[in-house]
C-alpha cells in the first residue's frame, strides 16, 4: 500500500478507496460555485478583489473545502446564499495564501439545506 508523505494521502490510495476528492472548478470573478457535488476549490487570485457566490448545498454532508492557494495581492469574498454559522454570517473573506475554509451540508432549523463552518484557517466568516 502506498505510503502518505508530511500528512498528504498518497493519491493512489485515495481512489482505490474511493474517497479521492473532486476538484471544482472556480468560476472566475462574479461567478457562482457549482455546489452539485462535494468537492475543493483552489482560488488562485490576481492583483484586484474577486466575489463568488455560493448557493446552497444540494444533500445533507456535502462538503466543500476552499482555498486560496497563490495570491497576486488581491482577496476573493464569497457570499454564500444562507447563513454558514449559527450566526447567520454569509461571507468568507480570503485575502492571503494558504488560507482555508471548510464546510458541511446540513438541515436548518427551517428545514432546508445549509452550510455549516467546519474550519476558518485564516478566511474570515463575517
Amino acid at each position: 500500500m502506498a505510503q502518505a508523505r508530511a500528512g498528504r494521502p498518497a493519491v493512489k490510495q485515495s481512489y482505490a478507496l474511493g474517497v479521492a476528492p473532486r476538484e471544482i472548478a472556480d468560476p472566475g470573478d462574479g461567478g457562482a460555485i457549482p455546489t452539485l457535488e462535494a468537492g475543493y476549490l483552489n482560488f488562485v487570485v490576481g492583483a484586484g478583489a474577486e466575489t463568488r457566490t455560493l448557493p446552497d448545498p444540494t444533500f445533507i454532508g456535502q462538503r466543500l473545502d476552499a482555498f486560496m492557494s497563490v495570491r497576486g495581492g488581491g482577496s476573493i469574498t464569497i457570499t454564500a446564499a444562507s447563513a454558514v454559522n449559527q450566526s447567520g454570517h454569509t461571507s468568507i473573506l480570503f485575502d492571503a495564501a494558504g488560507e482555508h475554509w471548510s464546510a458541511v451540508a446540513i438541515l436548518d432549523a427551517a428545514g432546508a439545506f445549509a452550510w455549516r463552518t467546519l474550519v476558518a484557517n485564516g478566511a474570515t466568516v463575517s
